[in-house]
């Protein structure tokens, strides 16, 4: 299977591509820094949001930029078979199993900051403990869509994150 890459910013900039299958190429310095407030352009709060996450991240880990740029990286290439694991355990009515597979992918979104998909896991989770209609908009099956389709937004992000090398101390 050939995958092709889409260049974001700079066609000359390695840090900015991004393969279309949803994985990052792993970019040089890509785990931004608070340091520098000033938005590059196109850069949404969101971004910003993220990067400031990695940046405390970072100083949780002692200075280990690259582990958290690594940690973003495999979050994006694991992201695809966590949600349809998620997704078939939600559809099969393995409770147990969805809330193992939401609390990965809420405690993984907590880390990287994206507060939207840590938002509606955690709902989903939730509406699991509190049974309603399959159809009902608070069944966990119904939550569950809306979990992959900000998971499918997370993913943007942290791409755009780890394409913004301009944001690391390095």
């Amino acid at each position: 299977m050939t995958t092709s890459t889409e260049t974001r910013g700079s066609d000359s900039d390695p840090a900015a591509q991004v393969t279309d299958d949803g994985t990052a190429a792993v970019p040089r310095a890509a785990v931004p820094s608070v340091r520098e407030q000033t938005d590059p352009p196109g850069t949404t709060a969101e971004v910003v949001a993220v990067a400031r996450a990695w940046h405390e991240l970072v100083a949780e880990l002692d200075g280990d930029e690259r582990a958290v740029e690594r940690f973003a990286t495999i979050w994006l290439q694991l992201l695809p078979r966590r949600l349809a694991a998620c997704r078939r355990a939600l559809v099969s009515g393995e409770d147990d199993a969805a809330r193992v597979r939401l609390l990965t992918l809420h405690s993984s979104a907590v880390m990287l900051g994206l507060d939207r998909l840590a938002e509606v896991t955690w709902r989903c989770q939730s509406a699991l403990d509190q049974p309603t209609a399959a159809d009902d908009d608070r069944s966990a099956r119904c939550q569950g869509r809306e979990v992959i389709a900000e998971a499918q937004s997370a993913a943007g992000l942290v791409r755009a994150a780890l394409g913004h090398a301009r944001w690391s101390k390095r």
